[in-house]
């Protein structure tokens, strides 16, 4: 993590660069302690998601949906912490939200909401994909973070899960 904090946007780029080797150090990150959670969690968020010098395709490449999903085992630990108002579960709510509901940031891409782009920007044609009939998805590592959400199961599931729609019109529109 001090790569992530003390290191220009050259040093960040290279360490998320090298394949899992952020990723496999934080699979049991569910297992840590809160005050480790939280800090790799504000680490994260502070130093990549929030850092303007790394360029999207970087931070959408670290944060794919393999590692977001083992993320989301964090949402199961929903007992306030000793010495603490907070739980894991709500500092891993308060990242997942930064990271995939704010347009421009993170994972979240600005959209077209319920029309094509190409009916946005002015061009009458309709993007398709290979005579499936559907349209270019921008968010794609959010359509697919959503399907394992349990939003009937956990009440920040559901509110991180209505933020993501809200954000990402275009999933709806799927």
């Amino acid at each position: 993590m001090a790569f992530f904090v003390r290191g220009d946007a050259t040093v960040k780029k290279e360490m998320l660069e090298i394949p899992d080797l952020v990723q496999r150090t934080l699979n049991d990150l569910s297992l840590d302690s809160f005050q480790l959670i939280k800090q790799t969690l504000g680490v994260l968020l502070n130093n990549i998601v929030l850092d303007n010098a790394l360029s999207r395709s970087v931070k959408i490449s670290f944060f794919s949906t393999s590692f977001l999903i083992n993320l989301l085992r964090l949402y199961n630990r929903t007992e306030p912490e000793a010495n603490s108002d907070q739980s894991v579960a709500e500092v891993a709510h308060k990242f997942f939200m930064a990271l995939c509901t704010t347009p421009g940031v993170g994972v979240c891409f600005q959209d077209a909401a319920w029309y094509p782009a190409s009916v946005v920007n002015g061009n009458n044609s309709v993007e398709k994909s290979s005579g499936d009939n559907k349209q270019q998805i921008f968010n794609k590592t959010l359509s697919q973070l959503i399907t394992h959400l349990r939003p009937t199961e956990h009440i920040l599931q559901q509110e991180l899960t209505v933020a993501i729609l809200a954000a990402c019109p275009e999933l709806v529109r799927l």
